[in-house]
């Protein structure tokens, strides 16, 4: 149900499937991080580490794919489908941090050999049972509640990945846009 100053929900889902097929949200999105990477003084291009973690989703009934987690589709086969993207996108590309899902299997070799980068995982102190913030997981783990906040993300209404990949982007591009404002205002 849309609010009353919405057009009708037939020209709202049209505009944001051509949006996903096109690109649009991820090129908008995009442009947002390298402005907002300028603002607080960063190299506008990725550098040369990153996050990697995943997220578990729980399907709505009516998608095309159903399941956690991708449920037949392990970690490491995930890991190096994104990390396909990330070879393009982050060409200075070294060191990759990750969860224990990560270091499990053949990851570590996969991503030596595949990809000649490092793949360092980050793992809680031995004996901690209570909640502890844990360098670089934490910059994920924060990002993950934000996007919760936005209730699409409660639960993957979506059909499709393609299109649960641009609510994320659409997610991503409000709260970058909110930042931005803040620094400018």
């Amino acid at each position: 149900m849309l609010r009353g100053d919405f057009p009708c929900w037939s020209t709202v889902s049209g505009l944001f499937r051509s949006g996903v097929r096109s690109g649009v949200w991820e090129t908008i999105h995009d442009r947002l991080r390298e402005q907002f990477r300028q603002a607080v003084g960063k190299k506008k291009r990725w550098t040369s580490v990153v996050i990697l973690d995943s997220q578990s989703v729980r399907t709505a009934e009516g998608g095309l794919e159903r399941g956690d987690d991708g449920a037949n589709w392990p970690v490491q086969d995930g890991a190096c489908f994104l990390l396909m993207k990330f070879r393009r996108l982050c060409p200075r590309l070294k060191v990759l941090h990750a969860d224990s899902a990560c270091g499990r299997n053949e990851l570590l070799v996969r991503v030596s050999q595949t990809f000649g980068w490092g793949l360092q995982v980050v793992l809680r102190p031995m004996g901690i049972k209570k909640f502890m913030v844990v360098s670089k997981r934490w910059i994920v783990e924060r990002t993950f509640a934000w996007l919760a906040r936005y209730r699409r993300h409660t639960r993957d209404y979506e059909r499709t990945p393609k299109s649960s990949e641009a609510v994320t982007y659409l997610a991503m591009i409000n709260i970058v846009n909110k930042r931005l404002g803040r620094m400018i205002c």
